[in-house]
């Protein structure tokens, strides 16, 4: 049983790069490239668009890419069932994780499974939480961690942390963490704050319906590290969880401040694929990775952040 194109295949859609993919894969770019040739024939479509930028898929290979996955995971299971050896575990878990919590999480949680079982790959992949359920619901996703700052957390997600949401600015600002800024003066402020599709915009637009107040926007960005370097600049303020501005406000380089009140808090949950098989891998994976969470809370490592989850509740998630 030759899935070696499948896999080439899967490893191109990912990466969007022939080059990466052979790299990832062990082989010569023309030994990809003659796979996924072989495959277009057999199906008798263009999988990719090729350009010199990469590739992309075309309607065909979207339509192949959720049929491939699921086949090579059914395939991984029957090969566990077979094997006889259930503490020896392999495959691929892909993780979605929100961009303020990639530096955090990755490192830790790929040395913890590469040590413990070497043979599981983890894949990361990088979103904003609309984007991560939208996965999560395709089945291009094992495992993810989706952020709500305003409504509840969709069904099927299981709380993990709640974290601090603070108002960050230059350093000529003055903000003090020990004197938290009142709502309407944080919302007389000129802000830079992400686009509508995130949370903590909307958040703070939740905020100034409160407050019967409009926002001062001077400029957009849903990139963190560029919401620090124009708030750094001193163009405007921002809102921001407290534990991304631990490393600059020790440097000097911005300043922050929580909210008066109750505040702003974003909470983080967890959740599993209901439309792809839950392998030993993937539960295993999920255990490690809210066990590296808590761990980081309980360490004092995730600034701003307290925990909510019981060992239940998160290894339950689905």
């Amino acid at each position: 049983m030759d899935v070696r194109p499948l896999r080439t295949f899967l490893t191109v859609a990912t990466t969007g790069s022939v080059t990466k993919a052979a790299a990832l894969l062990d082989l010569v770019q023309p030994a990809v490239s003659r796979q996924i040739k072989l495959l277009e024939e057999e199906l008798g479509k263009p999988l990719f668009i090729r350009s010199r930028w990469g590739v992309e898929l075309t309607d065909a290979g979207q339509t192949l890419l959720g049929y491939a996955r699921r086949a090579l995971d059914q395939l991984d299971l029957a090969r566990e069932a077979l094997s006889g050896d259930h503490e020896r575990l392999s495959g691929t878990v892909t993780i979605g994780l929100p961009p303020s919590t990639n530096e955090r999480l990755a490192p830790p949680l790929s040395l913890k499974v590469r040590a413990e079982h070497p043979d599981i790959v983890l894949r990361f992949v990088s979103g904003y939480s609309g984007y991560l359920e939208q996965w999560l619901g395709a089945g291009e996703l094992d495992i993810a961690l989706v952020q709500h700052a305003m409504r509840p957390l969709a069904v099927g997600v299981r709380p993990l942390l709640e974290e601090d949401l603070w108002v960050v600015g230059p350093p000529g600002a003055k903000l003090d963490p020990r004197r938290p800024l009142t709502p309407a003066a944080f919302l007389a402020l000129p802000l830079v704050l992400p686009s509508a599709m995130h949370v903590i915009r909307a958040r703070v637009e939740e905020l100034a319906a409160q407050q019967q107040s409009s926002l001062r926007i001077v400029a957009e960005a849903d990139a963190m590290t560029v919401q620090k370097s124009l708030a750094e600049a001193g163009l405007g303020y921002t809102m921001l969880p407290s534990s991304i501005v631990q490393a600059e406000l020790q440097a000097g380089r911005l300043t922050a401040a929580p909210l008066a009140g109750a505040g702003l808090k974003r909470l983080i949950g967890v959740a599993t694929s209901a439309t792809r098989p839950g392998t030993p891998a993937t539960r295993y994976v999920l255990t490690r990775l809210v066990a590296c969470m808590e761990t980081l809370v309980q360490q004092g490592q995730w600034h701003g952040a307290r925990w909510l989850a019981t060992t239940n509740d998160a290894s339950t998630a689905h």
